[in-house]
């Protein structure tokens, strides 16, 4: 009994650090923006930058590691329930001028040196995955060596991903393209097309897309 009494509380002190790392972990911030953040830090020397005209309604910024930057554009607008992840080392995620998440967009950069590019003008609508890593390893059963490494994601400039997309490591979007709904991307996409399906494939091709909304403006 007192085994079992003594992991318990060993258990309970375990989870007590953990947390405290979490919520007390350095990161330093410059805010130009507008709005608040939740904070999860474990590690040091991690960077959070907000430039000028960015509007957040309280991302998590989740942070283990260290010497981590995340970097906000100027004019950015992140809706509610969105959330950046960066657990490694010399992690570094940027989202560009003008760019904006409507909700519940995850951002998940994982393993050491991994970086997630969004350009600018891009517009990302609502529950949206993009992520460098699977979290967990997979092995050749012949060789013993890894086979699923993470990777780095590059979205180019005024890219539109629609809802319930999924964006997966090693990917490149080129610029003026729309990932549709429901679209996971699992290989480069070129410039100017539209993809759909699970995995996506290119169904038009030389296409522009516009911010306006069709309900109170007259397409052309």
């Amino acid at each position: 009994m007192m085994k079992l009494f003594f992991e318990r509380i060993k258990s309970k002190l375990r989870r007590f650090i953990y947390n405290y790392e979490l919520t007390h972990g350095k990161l330093k911030v410059k805010h130009e923006g507008i709005g608040s953040y939740k904070k999860e830090v474990r590690g040091g020397n991690n960077l959070l930058v907000i430039e000028p005209n960015c509007n957040i309604d309280n991302p998590i910024i989740h942070i283990i590691g260290t010497n981590n930057v995340i970097i906000f554009k100027e004019n950015c607008k992140i809706g509610p329930r969105c959330s950046f992840w960066m657990e490694g080392n010399g992690i570094h995620i940027t989202i560009g001028k003008n760019t904006s998440f409507t909700n519940d967009v995850h951002v998940n950069a994982q393993e050491d040196d991994m970086s997630i590019e969004i350009g600018e003008n891009c517009m990302l609508s609502n529950h949206i995955i993009i992520r460098t890593s699977d979290s967990h390893p997979i092995y050749s059963l012949d060789s013993n060596q890894r086979i699923n490494k993470a990777k780095p994601i590059k979205i180019g400039n005024h890219v539109w991903v629609a809802p319930c997309s999924e964006i997966m490591k090693g990917v490149t979007i080129g610029d003026g393209t729309i990932i549709g709904s429901q679209t996971m991307v699992t290989k480069d996409v070129p410039n100017n097309c539209l993809v759909v399906g699970r995995p996506a494939k290119i169904v038009k091709v030389n296409i522009r897309w516009s911010h306006e909304d069709v309900i109170f403006h007259k397409c052309k």
